[in-house]
Order: C-alpha cells, then structure tokens, then sequence
C-alpha cells in the first residue's frame, strides 16, 4: 500500500511553527567560554553526578552542597549554573554507575544513545502490541519526529523515556488482560512516584488485586534497595529534598514553566486549590469513563493523558508521555486518516514548543500545550462512552 507523504500535507504554517520549535535547540548547541553550552546545563549532570557519588559516597546522595562541589568540577562549568540535585529514589542512580565510568562529554553522548533506543523501543511496541498497520505506524513516526518534547528530552539528557517505555508496557498489557505483567511495571515507576498513581488506581477499579500485590512487592523491594544504598538518614535527607524542591516549584518562575493544570490555574490567577479542585474532577470523570467505557483503547487513552495534567511537576520534555495516547488514538483509525486530521494533529505536537517560544519571549505562560491536552481528554473520555470497534481485548492465559 502506497503510503501518501506526510509533510506536503503541513502547508505553510506548520513549516512557520518549526522556527520557535527550533530556537531552544539551537540556543542549547551555542557555545560560551569555548565549551557547548549543552554539555554544562543539562539535567543529565544531575544523573552523571548521582553515579559518581553511588561508586565511593552513597550516604551523601542527597547533600546538595556536595553535589554542587562535584558538579562544579565537569568540564566547562561554572558556579553561575547552580546545583542541579538528584531528586530520584536512590536506586536510580544504580543505572548511572556505567555513565560515570567515562568522561562528561561521552557519558553525554551514551545517554543520547539510549535515549535514542528506548524511543524506539517505545514505538515498536505499541505498534506491535496495537498491531498497527504500515500507514498508521507511518503516521505515527512523522508526527513523533515533529515533536518538540522528544527532541527536549534527548538534548538535556531526561530519562522521561524510560516512564513512558514502562506506562506504553502497562498499557499494552491490560489491553491484552495480562494484569499481573502490569503491576511489575507499575512496581517499576518507582522510579519516579508520582507516576504510580494512575496505574494503580486503574488496577483498584479494575480489582486486579494480585497485580496490585506485585506492584506494591516490586516497589517495596526497590525501596528496599535505596534504604540499603544511603540508609535511613538518607532517605531523610531525601524526603527533605523533596519538600524544598517541591517548594520551589511553587513559585511562579518555575511554574511559567510547566504545561499541567496547576500552571493553568496561576495563570488565570486561581492558586492551587483550583489546582487540586480541577485534578479531582479529572480523576473524577476519568473514574466515569472507567465504569462506562466499552472500549478499554479510549479509557487508556484518557487515562495516560491525566498524569500530564494533574502531578504538581511536570515539564516539556515529561510531555513525551503523549507518545502512548497518540499511537492508540491513531489506534482506532483503521482507514484513511484525512489531511485535516493530520494537520490538526500536527499542530497539536507542535503547541508544546509554540508554548516555550511564547513564554520566553514573554516571560510569561501560555498554556497552549495544556489546553490540546486537556481537549484530548475529552475527547477519549467521551468515546469511552460509544460502541467498540476496531482492536478487542484478547484474553491471555498467562495470568
């Protein structure tokens, strides 16, 4: 089947909304002092530095004047950066010991890599588990490879690839009602906590109680593990880290930065009891859609949209999440996708970078990106309530 090309179908704006996409980017390769301003103020240092600290002081994982002292030392730094601390379970930075064998600029380069793998990696497999055909996983692919939070992620070195690899597995398979598999990823998010919250309430309405067995056996003995690597007092000095940065993400400079309904509510000046008022009724429908879904693909769909909405932290490059409810959305189009669908949802990827164009030149937020979203889940949440077609459950006997 011949498969139409994708970017003829853009037209001109879209080529237009590739410039403030691009601009963060090309900022980011500038060079200061002789030295790539990429390689210096990347979130991947924070990753770099926690395998350092994991080969001879576990116990001061957490101290941020440390971690300032070792960051201060990679090549091209500069005291006017600022600490960047570790603020993952400690278990983590287990994964970044191999990192921190090679130099600053090759552990860099490493994680570009791996990056790059675990993005492939994630579309494989929802296009194997979707079994989406050749022109679905084309469009797919194009409109990921417009994506400003895929290429945010791999420039700093986030490792928001890795949540969405492990959110794509449980989705898959409670699609295929392999629940149990499901909580051994759900256990895996540990990695970062928030992330948890939806797929363990998905498994509480669905009463899946031996997944939730697993999940909560996976994260304790990850837990375990941390206790193990800094002991108690770290996992004290942890937890304060926690609330001083949780804190800081309060004031409105960082969250002029964000694309999650708490930005949206300092936008419109309503604080974050709107905040929290909004995230219940989120949760709220998407607990209705849950109950009234006769299509699991559409209830995943919202389901996956609603972490992007409601945690506290939540930036750009976490966006890359949208990944999962894109492929199974397009899931659902078995036929032709029109160019004015492919347009829209063109335009949908591109709004996260129109959003940080606009903010910086501004400097002030527009939550572009947060309203797509929030229009997204709507969208699934009212499909949840039609007939399902398209993809059906399979039924596995493994669990």
């Amino acid at each position: 089947m011949r498969i139409r090309p994708f970017w003829p179908l853009l037209g001109v704006p879209a080529v237009l909304l590739l410039v403030p996409m691009l601009l963060p980017l090309t900022h980011s390769f500038a060079f200061e002092r002789g030295f790539p301003v990429v390689l210096k103020r990347l979130d991947f240092r924070q990753f770099y530095v926690a395998g350092l600290m994991v080969r001879g002081e576990c116990d001061r994982l957490y101290d941020i004047d440390r971690a300032d002292e070792v960051q201060a030392r990679l090549p091209g730094s500069i005291k006017e950066d600022g600490v960047m601390p570790f603020a993952y379970p400690a278990f983590v930075a287990l994964l970044f010991v191999p990192f921190s064998v090679l130099p600053y600029p090759a552990a860099y380069l490493l994680m570009l890599g791996c990056n790059l793998f675990l993005l492939g990696l994630l579309m494989w497999i929802m296009a194997k588990g979707l079994s989406l055909q050749e022109h679905q996983i084309a469009l797919l692919s194009s409109t990921i490879l417009t994506a400003f939070p895929v290429y945010a992620n791999l420039v700093v070195g986030q490792v928001a690839f890795v949540g969405a690899l492990l959110f794509g597995l449980f989705v898959i398979d409670l699609i295929c009602q392999r629940d149990v598999r499901a909580g051994v990823w759900v256990g895996l998010l540990l990695f970062k906590p928030p992330m948890m919250l939806v797929p363990l309430l998905v498994l509480l309405w669905r009463r899946s109680w031996k997944a939730m067995a697993v999940a909560c056996s996976v994260a304790g003995a990850l837990a375990a593990l941390s206790v193990e690597l800094v002991g108690w007092r770290g996992i004290q000095a942890e937890l304060a880290l926690w609330r001083v940065l949780g804190a800081k993400d309060a004031l409105p400079p960082n969250l002029a930065k964000m694309q999650n309904l708490r930005a949206l509510a300092h936008v419109v000046g309503l604080g974050d009891a709107a905040w929290v008022v909004a995230s219940c009724a989120v949760v709220a429908v998407l607990w209705l859609a849950h109950r009234r879904s006769a299509d699991p693909i559409w209830f995943l769909g919202a389901a996956t949209i609603v972490p992007m909405l409601v945690l506290p932290h939540y930036h750009y490059y976490d966006l890359s999440l949208a990944i999962i409810t894109l492929a199974l959305i397009i899931s659902r189009y078995k036929g032709k996708v029109g160019g004015t669908a492919r347009r829209a949802l063109t335009y949908a990827v591109f709004s996260p970078a129109v959003s940080l164009a606009a903010s910086r030149v501004t400097g002030k937020n527009f939550p572009i990106a947060i309203l797509i979203l929030l229009a997204t889940f709507a969208y699934c949440a009212r499909r949840c309530l039609q007939p399902a077609g398209g993809l059906a459950m399979v039924r596995a006997d493994a669990d």
